[in-house]
């Protein structure tokens, strides 16, 4: 993409018009492999990083499933067993419903339709039973995420920041859950996607992706929010500009649309998949505020303790006023971000607000899983690369976040909850 169109913030072309096109404007035979060519090259950079980003994390994860046992002495595992230590926590719901169905259990319609519909489509095609097409199908849309983060951050900010945004993304601690058996690399692959194709004006293709993701969590939903907010930057933020294809945005829900009709007809209820919820002490909506106090409640009342419950609670407030901070910065001060960049920093806010206003509501930490959710939002990533210019901060991130990863993993091998 020329220089031009990033400082423009316009969206950017695979080729001018008049490529390839004879004097009549009809395509020559030599356009096609020119096209290619240049496509190619814009997206080598990221296709490589990418892969190679992925095939570092598939060597490390490997390495941690055999080191995991190393503290259990007498245990004899063997490759098989080794294998099937992934199996565990929202794997089973996956693997259950796409064996089964949403009937066996009532909280079954938690868990989202496209994931698991995905492992039953392909398992009689891959090799082993459903966990292992679940596995193999999340490493691959994991690839895509590493592929798609690179792509999107290279567009606003080059190279340089783009590799290391890409592996950030992995290296941060709950990053292998981009390549294990759930959901989540296959929403981050695809709001990304999607967010691409916002930024070059694909309206159609953007919606398509979110309709997906809304049909993989209820986060996808989201992705209106920078659909109507990249559509009106493009278009001047003027009322009179805007066009029919600002309807697109209205195809963005339509997974999680399906998904109510299909538990409406089939359990005579189309939000059973919030009423679901229950089953993990989650009993509705909260204002973020009243999240955060609760959290702040059981560690003060067992304050020096550090046990689970306390521990997890301080990280869960520190991470939360990181991302407050680093969304801040987003948009003002020296490390903002660029004005085209707004509807990234938009969905990575509304991506960080959901769980703070959905969060388990009996004597436990509120936010388990937020560690994990930070994967769904691209700024928080992009601005930790951005602060990776300075070789201190580069060092110190990796080997942080390398290492406690390290840790988790291991945990997670040893069925203890993680995130």
């Amino acid at each position: 993409m020329s220089d031009t169109a990033v400082e423009s913030g316009r969206p950017e072309t695979d080729l001018p018009s008049d490529i390839g096109a004879d004097e009549g404007g009809q395509e020559t035979p030599e356009a096609a492999p020119s096209r290619s060519r240049e496509m190619w090259r814009d997206w080598r950079p990221s296709v490589l990083t990418g892969f190679w980003t992925w095939i570092a994390g598939l060597a490390a994860y490997a390495m941690c499933t055999f080191v995991a046992w190393l503290p259990t002495p007498g245990n004899e595992p063997t490759f098989y067993t080794v294998w099937e230590a992934w199996h565990g926590w929202d794997t089973d719901w996956y693997t259950i419903i796409a064996d089964l169905g949403y009937h066996w259990d009532g909280r079954g319609p938690a868990f989202f339709p496209l994931y698991p519909m995905l492992i039953r489509i392909t398992n009689p095609i891959l090799p082993g039973s459903s966990f292992h097409a679940g596995v193999i199908l999340s490493a691959l849309a994991g690839l895509i995420a590493m592929i798609m983060m690179h792509r999107l951050t290279a567009t606003f900010l080059g190279d340089a920041v783009a590799k290391r945004a890409t592996f950030y993304l992995l290296a941060w601690p709950t990053g292998f859950f981009l390549v294990i058996a759930y959901n989540e690399s296959l929403l981050v692959a695809l709001a990304l996607s999607s967010l691409y194709l916002m930024h070059r004006g694909k309206w159609a293709g953007a919606a398509i992706l979110a309709a997906f993701a809304s049909a993989t969590r209820t986060g996808g939903v989201l992705l209106m929010v920078p659909f109507v907010l990249e559509y009106l930057r493009q278009h001047q933020w003027s009322p009179r500009k805007i066009r029919l294809d600002a309807l697109w945005v209205l195809v963005a829900p339509l997974g999680l649309v399906i998904y109510m009709v299909y538990l409406w007809r089939s359990f005579g209820d189309p939000l059973a998949f919030q009423h679901a919820q229950s089953g993990w002490f989650r009993y509705g909506a909260k204002p973020p505020w009243t999240t955060m106090q609760y959290a702040w409640n059981i560690v003060d009342e067992r304050w020096p303790s550090l046990a689970t419950e306390s521990a997890r609670n301080v990280i869960a407030i520190a991470l939360v006023a990181g991302s407050a901070l680093l969304l801040t910065l987003a948009v003002a001060g020296r490390w903002r971000l660029r004005p085209e960049m707004l509807y990234l920093t938009a969905f990575s806010a509304v991506t960080v607000l959901l769980p703070l206003c959905s969060p388990v509501q009996l004597n436990q930490p509120p936010l388990p899983g937020f560690w994990r959710y930070l994967l769904e939002a691209p700024v928080l990533f992009i601005m930790l690369a951005q602060f990776g210019r300075n070789f201190a901060f580069d060092r110190v991130y990796t080997f942080v976040v390398i290492s406690v990863q390290g840790i988790m993993v291991t945990t997670f091998l040893h069925e203890a909850f993680v995130a």
